[in-house]
């Protein structure tokens, strides 16, 4: 139930950074036919590319670790725009921005919406 539970909560909150991305960007495009697709897509990318990313980061260097967030969102995206037709990120400007929002959108949900939503899915309420 614990492995269901993470699952849609990283779609759910990989859902609502990648809308707040598209909303405050012009050059951030998403087909809204295709949007669960690109979610998913971005969701697999991203938990391998932080995953990744920690093992490259030594557990003792705290100042780059907070980082990891920031870098695998920035993996997800480029590798999402690259394998997907469906999200189109124009420009250097965008790409800076569009990794600092759907990061800082990722946080905000996992904060707001995620322990709500997986203790909901998993009957816990404490």
């Amino acid at each position: 139930m614990r492995i269901i539970a993470s699952i849609v909560v990283s779609l759910v909150t990989s859902a609502v950074a990648l809308l707040v991305a598209s909303a405050l960007l012009d050059g951030f495009t998403i087909s809204a036919a295709m949007f669960p697709v690109v979610v998913v897509i971005f969701a697999v990318i991203l938990l391998v590319a932080r995953a990744a990313t920690e093992t490259m980061i030594d557990k003792n260097a705290h100042v780059l670790s907070s980082f990891v967030g920031l870098i695998a969102a920035f993996i997800a995206l480029l590798i999402t725009d690259l394998v997907s037709d469906n999200l189109n990120i124009e420009g250097l400007g965008t790409w800076v921005a569009a990794t600092i929002i759907v990061w800082l959108g990722m946080v905000l949900a996992n904060l707001l919406l995620a322990r709500w939503l997986f203790r909901k899915i998993t009957g816990r309420d404490d």
